[in-house]
């Protein structure tokens, strides 16, 4: 709600997230995900962060070759991609 008065406060136009930034964490099976599109060449690259919710360890990285010309695609891609990865390694992600 605060985006939308926001955006209508500025003529309807909102500013776009810097190239690189982290979008909102979400939450899935114990696990945080947070993307951080890739800004290459006009398009953004599936990258992102996993973190355990009960530790406070290191996050796993993972960056994709997948290419969208959409940050919000990007992003819901990137979450996909994360819920494939908790799904069939859970734990040992996190394994050295």
């Amino acid at each position: 709600m605060f985006k939308r008065l926001l955006s209508a406060l500025s003529g309807g136009r909102e500013k776009a997230a810097p190239a690189g930034t982290e979008a909102e964490a979400t939450e899935y099976n114990g696990y945080w995900i947070v993307p951080v599109p890739q800004p290459v060449g006009g398009q953004f690259r599936v990258s992102g962060l996993i973190k355990r919710t009960e530790t406070d360890e290191a996050p796993y990285r993972f960056e994709r070759s997948d290419m969208l010309p959409d940050r919000e695609g990007c992003i819901e891609l990137t979450r996909q991609k994360a819920h494939r990865l908790i799904d069939e390694q859970g734990p040992r992600l996190f394994e050295l």
